[in-house]
């Protein structure tokens, strides 16, 4: 399945064997974590006090750590030291 075919609604919250995970806040090499183009959030994740912040989602490909430019995402950290896209 392709991400580029899902409506894309609501907050998410994402885990790895039942734990809690982020998305990574570096660049991220490409094949990494089972897929083809792997995503990075640019501008590292909030604290709490933040709030909502608004942060730049890129991918990996072909040597570049945002080939096909940057895409916008909304990043809440959560109480129990989670965070919510």
């Amino acid at each position: 399945m392709c991400d580029c075919f899902v409506t894309w609604s609501g907050w998410y919250r994402f885990f790895i064997n039942g734990v809690s995970a982020q998305i990574p806040d570096t660049c991220v090499a490409q094949y990494s974590c089972g897929t083809d183009i792997p995503l990075w959030i640019r501008g590292g994740h909030p604290d709490v006090q933040d709030g909502v912040v608004a942060r730049d989602v890129c991918g990996h490909n072909v040597n570049y750590c945002c080939y096909y430019g940057s895409f916008p995402i909304k990043v809440k950290a959560c109480p129990g030291n989670y965070y919510v896209y």
